[in-house]
């Protein structure tokens, strides 16, 4: 009767792997006296070293599933490993899109707040320009208007000295202004006094029919003042007088036409 034991060529003591189970052949078809090469009888099962023992088998075969079962988990710890490693990655990828999509909108706000801030300044800018310019055609309107009036001041004194007649005009303009005539008082200046009392013909044209009237010196006053006096009141005609009325409404004209171009020009603007 033959054993199902293997010989000991036909063992590997590698490492382990799975092997077919040999060929065993009943004794009913072959004879006793004659085995197959690749199995040996029972004499040689007392020969512990020359074969594998149906224990150390079932152990070898236990040995294989454990390994399989070992790279099964392996390869399950690989696969968790990687979908962490993709998640991750995945995640690094969004939080990059939104720090990307944060730059963009802190660009954008920079952009506007920029944008904003340079038409502020620009604003600004524009405003005092218009201030500086209503400031500078103020000064000129100024300046011109002290020209002007400067320049009317010297032909007047030069009229005045060439014309001594106009101390006459300036009298009658004063006469003509007075209401209350029945008693009047002319103050002039020294100069201009002695030489009314050497044309008094000329003066009492002017005076008509009024009956009390006194010609006055008054030191205070200089050439080309001319002041009449009455119960009611006094009509200054001198010619500085009129000089610094026409000096105010100048001024007043020019303040009037500043601030309103410089409204106009803002309007404008806007």
């Amino acid at each position: 009767m033959s054993s199902r034991v293997i010989k000991n060529y036909k063992v590997c003591m590698g490492t382990p792997f799975r092997i077919k189970a040999p060929l065993i052949i009943k004794d009913n078809d072959v004879n006793d006296n004659y085995i197959n090469d690749n199995y040996i009888n029972d004499n040689d099962v007392n020969n512990s070293n020359s074969f594998i023992t149906e224990s150390e088998e079932s152990q070898y075969f236990a040995n294989s599933v454990d390994v399989e079962e070992a790279i099964q988990m392996i390869q399950r710890e690989a696969n968790i490993i990687i979908k962490e490693a993709e998640d991750e990655a995945q995640r690094i990828l969004e939080e990059s899109k939104e720090d990307a999509q944060k730059s963009k909108i802190e660009i954008e706000k920079a952009k506007a707040k920029g944008y904003e801030d340079g038409r502020k300044e620009a604003q600004l800018i524009k405003e005092k320009a218009i201030e500086e310019y209503g400031q500078i055609l103020n000064n000129i309107e100024n300046d011109i208007v002290d020209i002007i009036l400067d320049i009317s001041r010297k032909v007047l004194y030069t009229e005045k000295i060439q014309n001594k007649n106009v101390i006459f005009n300036l009298v009658r303009e004063a006469i003509d202004n007075c209401t209350y005539k029945n008693e009047v008082i002319l103050r002039v200046s020294p100069y201009e006094y002695n030489y009314i009392m050497q044309n008094k013909d000329e003066l009492d044209l002017i005076l008509g029919d009024i009956d009390n009237f006194e010609v006055r010196k008054d030191s205070l006053l200089q050439n080309g003042d001319c002041i009449i006096e009455t119960p009611y009141g006094c009509i200054d005609t001198s010619i500085n007088t009129k000089l610094n009325k026409i000096e105010k409404a100048f001024k007043e004209i020019c303040n009037i036409q500043n601030i309103t171009n410089g409204y106009a020009y803002v309007r404008e603007e806007y």
